[in-house]
């Protein structure tokens, strides 16, 4: 899509540069977009390299956002083993700066990858630690999210839908796009759960709809000013 071909024109412009921490991002960036297409091999290369650029920064926060995503990549391949071990590492290096925002978020990860081998006591553990770790209101939108996974699961409709709704809520507040594009579908498991049927198409569509525009979401404009900022 249009959105890689962008980041791979604004890589060169840093490489040109020599800006190690804009090319670190934008690889990951690279990765995070094969992610979002289901090309978790390729995705999962990407943020390898990432890494080995990054050895140059040290930057913790960087690294555990590559190890992260290297984490997820593996949970939606289904190699929990391997999920469960880089998103530990993403924690670690959280927990060193004190990270708030990504600690929280990779909690709720490693709860959704319970979720997923159907572990619904470990799950609602670490979610529940991602809620708690938030520290504000805008960090809870991920952990509202698993939670009501979870309930759906096991069939606590009740608590889903309060999850679900406060998670759409926090997510339209706080423009959080990506968040709002994993909420329609987790709507879309809900409601298809209860044999509603044509609730959880309309949600499945919202989440295709949205996915879409966030992949070829237009980056040329950013890209125009990286331009002026490296070449004038």
């Amino acid at each position: 899509p249009e959105a890689l071909a962008n980041y791979i024109k604004a890589l060169d412009v840093y490489k040109k540069s020599n800006d190690t921490v804009q090319m670190c991002k934008t690889i990951s960036s690279l990765g995070h977009i094969n992610y979002w297409m289901k090309e978790y091999e390729t995705s999962i290369e990407w943020q390898k390299k990432a890494l080995m650029l990054s050895k140059n920064i040290d930057d913790p926060a960087l690294d555990g956002l590559f190890f992260g995503r290297i984490g997820i990549a593996f949970d939606e391949m289904g190699i929990f083993d391997s999920a469960h071990y880089y998103n530990q590492l993403a924690v670690k290096m959280f927990k060193s700066i004190d990270d708030a925002y990504y600690l929280s978020q990779w909690y709720s990860n490693i709860g959704n990858t319970y979720i997923k081998e159907g572990k619904y006591l470990e799950a609602e553990k670490y979610i529940t630690e991602a809620v708690n770790n938030s520290g504000s209101e805008r960090l809870k939108t991920t952990s509202f999210t698993n939670l009501a996974s979870v309930y759906t699961l096991t069939k606590r409709y009740n608590e889903a839908k309060v999850y679900l709704d406060s998670a759409y809520y926090l997510a339209n507040k706080y423009k959080q796009k990506e968040f709002l594009a994993e909420i329609y579908f987790r709507y879309y498991e809900y409601y298809k759960d209860q044999q509603k049927y044509k609730k959880a198409l309309s949600e499945y569509n919202n989440h295709f709809r949205l996915k879409d525009s966030i992949l070829n979401a237009d980056k040329t404009s950013q890209i125009a000013n990286m331009r002026v900022r490296y070449e004038t």
